[in-house]
């Protein structure tokens, strides 16, 4: 009995242990990759952990509690240690290495466990989305090995992220937030809902810490996480325009206008500035589309004009129809646009008097257009009719029958207008002077006096052509 007890030692004391670390100088195994190839060191050792050089055929494989890898052999010919090549095409929170001698079937186990991990999770989401859009990307996200393929990861994780100005730099000026839900992974797939309420570059970070929290002692955190970043830029969906003031007609006196060939003494088109806003999906403003434009999210602005005046011939206007560019500057996602008062007229032919007419605002129509003149698609319409009337008279100066050599405007001066028709609906209580012809009563003549002083009689056909213009 006591020389089988001697004899079992003796086989014990030669009997090799074994194993595996990622080098000699390393004695544990770090978290590695699924199907990504890592080397190990296989050691042999004695009983009292001391290297021993064996010569034998040794087989090793991968063990986790879900697989086994394929068995892989390597030889040591008078050695303690050689190197070998493992891969896992598997993902594990705790694997082992199992090693033995090849002919026997006793099996050892290493020391140390360790992770095996997706090698990253990627997110197939455009680059560009819409502010205030909810969107909906089903399998978006999947965890993947190193070749690419979808991995078994189960999970959930909250995505993080940051907000961008278009520098790419964390801007902490920048408003809104995004809208997330928790992402539960199913055989590596994860759905993902998403929105930002707002424009801005959004950095997204997925990032997973724990799955490889056994290797904590041996493995920085940067090589035992799962992560993604990618950054989403939510754009301007439309803009919302609206007038400062309605649209109105303008008479160049109080109640009347003269025909006159210079748009200087005309009727105007009034309060076309206007307010530009813009919006996302929603139609809420967006904060971060303001100046300055190398920093922030405005952009130039395309706008186009028009204005559809009365059928009458012989408009005289400048500036009916614009388009331009602009360099508009915004300030949380709004801008007043100024534009000019407009002024129009008729032609005067002073052989051809014409009856009063009214030109109403209701019959005159202006649009205003703008785009975002790089996301063309981000456009804003506003339409609109003007308010109120104006009058016109086809007038002609008239003065008593003086001497030429004497001054006008110590003689009364006087401004006759045409009308041969429904002169009530124009004017009441005119003096007719000529057949068709009635004095203004509405014009005090004070300007047309300055100016009559300070020409000669003569000039007096002048002035009828052009009812004091020059």
């Amino acid at each position: 009995m006591k020389k089988i007890l001697v004899l079992s030692i003796l086989l014990s004391l030669l009997e090799a242990n074994f194993d595996a670390w990622d080098s000699e100088n390393k004695k544990s195994i770090s978290t590695k990759t699924a199907n990504k190839s890592f080397m190990l060191t296989i050691v042999s050792l004695d009983n009292k952990g001391n290297f021993k050089k064996i010569s034998k055929e040794i087989c090793v494989r991968i063990k986790s509690k879900d697989f086994f890898s394929i068995w892989k052999k390597v030889f040591f010919s008078n050695e303690y240690k050689q190197e070998i090549f493992l891969k896992s095409p598997k993902i594990t929170k705790k694997a082992k290495i199992e090693i033995k001698e090849c002919d026997s079937d006793k099996i050892y186990e290493s020391l140390d466990s360790f992770a095996i991990k997706p090698y990253k999770f990627e997110l197939s989401i455009p680059k560009t989305l819409k502010s205030q859009k909810e969107y909906f990307f089903k399998k978006a996200i999947k965890a993947v090995d190193f070749k690419g393929m979808v991995t078994s990861y189960q999970n959930s994780l909250k995505l993080k992220y940051e907000k961008l100005n278009r520098k790419l730099k964390i801007d902490k000026n920048l408003s809104g937030v995004l809208k997330t839900s928790t992402l539960y992974f199913n055989n590596g797939k994860a759905d993902l809902n998403i929105s930002f309420d707002d424009t801005a570059n959004i950095q997204i970070i997925l990032r997973d810490s724990e799955f490889a929290k056994i290797d904590a002692k041996d493995t920085p955190l940067k090589e035992r996480e799962i992560k993604a970043k990618a950054t989403i830029f939510f754009k301007i969906d439309h803009f919302l325009l609206s007038f400062l003031s309605p649209p109105s007609i303008q008479n160049n006196d109080k109640n009347y206008t003269y025909l006159s060939n210079d748009l200087n003494m005309s009727a105007k088109l009034k309060n076309l500035s206007f307010l530009i806003e813009a919006k996302g999906e929603q139609n809420k403003t967006l904060l971060n589309y303001k100046d300055p434009k190398d920093e922030y999210f405005a952009n130039e602005i395309e706008i186009k004009r028009e204005i559809s005046i009365d059928p009458f011939k012989d408009l005289l206007i400048k500036e009916q129809n614009l388009s331009f560019t602009k360099d508009i500057i915004f300030k949380n996602g709004k801008s007043i646009v100024n534009l000019r008062d407009i002024r129009f007229n008729y032609k005067r032919d002073h052989k051809n008097p014409k009856n009063p007419f009214f030109v109403y605002g209701k019959d005159i129509n202006i649009s205003i257009k703008a785009n975002d003149h790089i996301f063309k698609e981000a456009k804003g319409e506003i339409f609109d009719n003007f308010y109120k009337k104006a009058l016109f008279f086809y007038g002609k100066l008239e003065t008593k029958d003086i001497k030429t050599d004497k001054n006008l405007s110590n003689h009364g001066a006087f401004v006759e207008i045409f009308c041969k028709k429904e002169c009530d609906r124009y004017f009441q209580n005119f003096e007719e002077n000529r057949i068709n012809w009635f004095i203004n009563r509405f014009d005090n003549q004070t300007f047309l006096k300055s100016l009559i002083a300070k020409v000669s009689p003569v000039m007096q056909d002048s002035f009828s052509y052009f009812i004091g213009v020059k």
